[in-house]
């Protein structure tokens, strides 16, 4: 096989079409892959193929995300969050900045026009451990560093938010909506600021976090327990599921309406759960795991209107229900040409598509990483 070919075959998607600069196209195709590959010595050659443009992107279709510089090791696709405009994805373990240092990729929905940024404190590993979004700026979580940051969506205006006294790996998990930062700690702190860094507010204990414009939940997975709360801090509601699950709270996502909390099961052979409730943690419903296996559901939750997205990372398939738990359909993001990877451990949606992180994807080498966008529909 040539070496033209065999980039092709690298490249080609499991819809028996080719992505390239996320611009879908069949067998029968033009491509300049000058530039894509620049690492290679391939960088300047072209493959000529004779036909068609390339056909305009499909909604009910599968695009793969990678970044232009990617390379094994990378862990792209490890965090992700966007705000219907723009994406959001980290590359925590990029070398760009340093070995490990890490770095997050602002683009449009598709992954084109990507910005990099790197920390300008580069002392520890990690920067793009979690991320979070709003209409005009970002939040990166760095791991151990001591700091979270702040960015414009252009990669400007980079602002540190430093850690509370006694605060071990803060920015495990952070999010953001248009006046408010949440963080959570790997140790179980989570805390509330104003998107400057001031005014500083301590919460009940938790890992996992997730905002709308006025409540804030905090998922605390060694209690088993969310709280959601006022901007002011203020405690609205205790959430405690009906039914005895581990690590109820592992991760959590709000709406205006309602709240989603995974309650994955490690042990093998035991599925996982997830619930549904009212804002005010009323009229709980119960997910189980359509397969009833051993398939890690519930470890990455979503959800975004009448619709909730459930990862059962072990199993590759993230599961798509109704707001009542009515099942939608599942849908599969393992690939051949791939083993031994999880997907799922970045999970978010709006109201097209659904965005999940597979930070062990092999396209580019071990651990390079991956960002999976499906439609809903």
């Amino acid at each position: 096989m040539s070496a033209e070919l065999a980039v092709l075959n690298k490249i080609k998607n499991n819809l028996g079409m080719y992505c390239v600069d996320n611009k879908l196209f069949d067998d029968t195709i033009m491509l300049d892959i000058s530039g894509i590959f620049p690492a290679t010595d391939l960088s300047t050659r072209k493959i000529v193929l004779n036909l068609p443009a390339p056909k305009e992107f499909d909604a009910s279709t599968r695009i793969k995300i990678f970044s232009s510089d990617i390379v094994a090791g990378d862990n792209y696709g490890f965090a992700t969050a966007n705000n219907g405009v723009t994406l959001i994805t980290s590359s925590m373990t990029n070398n760009a900045a340093g070995t490990d240092v890490g770095a997050i990729y602002l683009s449009d929905l598709m992954g084109n026009n990507a910005i990099k940024v790197t920390p300008s404190i580069t002392n520890t590993q990690n920067f793009g451990l979690s991320v979070g979004i709003n209409s005009n700026k970002c939040v990166v979580g760095y791991f151990n560093n001591g700091y979270i940051f702040t960015y414009n969506l252009d990669g400007t205006n980079e602002t540190l938010i430093q850690a509370p006294p006694g605060t071990s790996y803060f920015g495990w998990k952070v999010e953001m909506n248009e006046t408010k930062i949440a963080v959570c700690s790997n140790t179980g702190q989570a805390y509330l600021y104003d998107l400057d860094g001031s005014n500083g507010i301590a919460l009940n204990s938790g890992k996992a976090v997730s905002m709308t414009q006025d409540k804030v939940i905090i998922g605390d997975q060694n209690n088993g327990t969310a709280y959601i709360y006022n901007l002011d801090g203020t405690l609205l509601t205790t959430v405690t599921p009906s039914i005895s699950v581990p690590s109820f709270g592992v991760d959590v996502d709000i709406s205006d309406t309602h709240i989603i909390v995974g309650a994955v099961n490690t042990q093998t052979g035991n599925p996982g759960t997830a619930f549904i409730y009212n804002i005010d943690g009323t009229n709980e419903v119960i997910l189980n795991s359509p397969l009833n296996n051993y398939d890690l559901f519930g470890n990455a939750v979503a959800i975004y209107k009448n619709q909730v997205c459930v990862s059962a990372a072990a199993e590759d398939n993230i599961h798509l229900f109704n707001i009542d738990g009515s099942y939608i359909k599942a849908i599969n993001t393992y690939e051949d040409n791939n083993s031994a990877y999880i997907t799922g451990q970045a999970l978010t949606m709006d109201d097209k598509y659904i965005f999940v992180g597979d930070s062990n994807d092999e396209d580019f080498g071990p651990r390079a990483g991956a960002l999976y966008r499906y439609s809903k529909i």
